[in-house]
């Protein structure tokens, strides 16, 4: 187990620094193309994409997961999910082609059509890449991934800008995913040795397994694109602009942490596949981490969103705030069940999570068709808050009987989290409420205020907590302990650099 713990903290290291990379690039991107670029370029392309979900979903998943499910995956494997994943990207593209015309005539925006089927040929270019990078995944070697994804997101990062600046379209954002996809496909041949091939013997095999999990990605996103549909087409492109840029930056804390941990785990996860106990207390473990960190992340992106939205996006899209505080609170919602996905997925119950998926799916659709009625955007956001609270409740329901795993205990376990982040909110209120309605240049000395009093108080708090009830084992020693392998992991790199010789 203890061998287990260092290869999962060394998979993690390598996917939060990837992941942190990624990131900070899309940052600086959207700062830079928010003041080149206005709401209504982003709302038109938002609503393409609210068109071209599957294809979205079958880019950023396609088989690989099955893969690394998979105890014994030989070549034949590889070079099956190679050829459905190619299949799915060629059958999105026709379709995508073929709905271009009356997804523009719906939403009464001619320009939507050559975005669609651009949007389509990027689904293509990602399906073609090297499917033999899942191998490295299934050993931890994601110190490979993050060489990849960097590059890519770089190729990426700068063909948006350069063609932002030089034309101010909104296809700096189509091409800048273009760019990104290239890079991907193409240095994935670069980095594994191995090719794929034509192939569909081991089909069954893997839809077994990936054909549950597809339909519930696919699910997922069209929740999160249905907003953008119905809003494009009940109140404007501007405001499916300021709706979903919310949106991105209310997924902070959920994207930069809890999902690169998860797809760092999910192969050791599946090597406790039949040992409830074990499975258990490494859900707990994992678990205990994204919580102590991602509820006061997603706690201060809803308490500093005013100034959050000042500063990376600029006055134009100043009623994107009020969007994204209730978001973050959907967010803190989704954070508190991020890991549970995988527990299932570990014990091959995929179709549980798509039909968890689909409920959750009907659920925001319903409460968006009521709330976005009578309250337009803000009811949208609303709704994905009620949507994500009902999930909570079933997943937790059943996670309990699946994990004999009672709500209470988890609650116990991470208590001292959940009271240090009422304390940070406590803490930040009071600062902000004698900064009063300060002037929109104060926004740097707001957030900076708000950051250093946030950060201090939620951690002294959470210390001070974990020492008084004897330093027990729970998310606190989980952090110390991870922070305290990932610190050597990164001593030994160094150690073993050439010019350390």
């Amino acid at each position: 187990m203890s061998a287990l713990k260092r290869s999962a903290s060394i998979a993690v290291a390598w996917t939060l620094a990837a992941r942190q990379s990624e990131r900070l690039f899309g940052v600086v991107s959207i700062a830079i193309l928010a003041r080149l670029l206005t709401p209504a370029d982003f709302g038109l392309v938002a609503m393409a994409a609210s068109i071209t979900v599957i294809a979205e979903v079958l880019s950023a998943f396609g088989f690989d997961w099955a893969l690394i499910r998979l105890p014994d995956a030989r070549p034949e494997h590889y070079h099956t999910a190679w050829t459905l994943g190619v299949l799915c990207g060629l059958l999105i593209l026709a379709v995508l082609c073929a709905a271009a015309y009356p997804a523009a005539w719906i939403f009464g925006r001619p320009a939507v059509m050559p975005i669609m089927i651009m949007m389509g040929v990027n689904g293509l270019i990602g399906s073609l890449a090297n499917v033999w990078m899942a191998e490295y995944r299934r050993f931890n070697r994601f110190d490979l991934e993050f060489k990849l994804n960097l590059a890519a997101r770089v190729a990426g990062f700068l063909t948006a800008i350069g063609w932002a600046a030089g034309t101010h379209s909104y296809w700096a954002l189509v091409f800048g995913t273009t760019a990104y996809r290239l890079a991907l496909t193409t240095l994935s041949y670069r980095l594994h040795p191995k090719r794929p091939r034509w192939a569909m013997s081991r089909s069954k095999d893997l839809l077994h397994f990936s054909g549950w999990l597809l339909a519930g990605n696919v699910t997922e996103v069209l929740r999160a694109r249905f907003a953008a549909m119905w809003i494009g087409k009940e109140v404007g492109s501007r405001e499916v602009g300021l709706f979903s840029m919310a949106q991105e930056f209310a997924a902070l804390a959920s994207t930069e942490l809890a999902q690169p941990i998860n797809r760092a785990l999910f192969a050791n996860y599946s090597q406790l596949e039949g040992d409830v106990a074990a499975l258990r207390e490494a859900y707990l473990r994992v678990s205990g981490v994204i919580w102590c960190i991602g509820l006061p992340a997603a706690a201060g992106i809803a308490l500093c969103a005013p100034d959050i939205v000042g500063i990376l996006l600029g006055g134009q899209w100043s009623n994107a705030a009020d969007i994204l505080r209730i978001l973050a609170v959907a967010n803190m919602l989704s954070i508190m069940a991020a890991n549970t996905q995988y527990v299932y997925w570990a014990l091959g119950r995929s179709r549980f999570v798509a039909i968890l998926a689909i409920a959750g799916g009907v659920a925001f659709v319903s409460l968006t068709l009521l709330l976005g009625r009578y309250q337009g955007v803000m009811g949208v956001a609303w709704a994905q808050v009620a949507a994500s609270a009902l999930v909570l409740l079933v997943n937790f329901s059943v996670l309990g009987r699946t994990l004999d795993l009672s709500l209470a205990r988890l609650l116990l376990r991470n208590h001292r989290v959940i009271l240090a982040a009422a304390a940070m909110c406590g803490i930040v209120l009071c600062l902000q409420s004698s900064f009063g309605t300060a002037p929109g240049h104060n926004h740097w000395g707001r957030l900076a205020g708000s950051v250093v009093a946030g950060v201090g108080a939620y951690f002294g708090t959470l210390i001070a907590l974990w020492h008084l009830a004897g330093a027990p084992s729970g998310p606190e020693a989980e952090i110390r302990g991870l922070a305290v392998r990932i610190v050597r992991f990164a001593a030994a790199l160094r150690e073993a650099r050439p010019d350390h010789a």
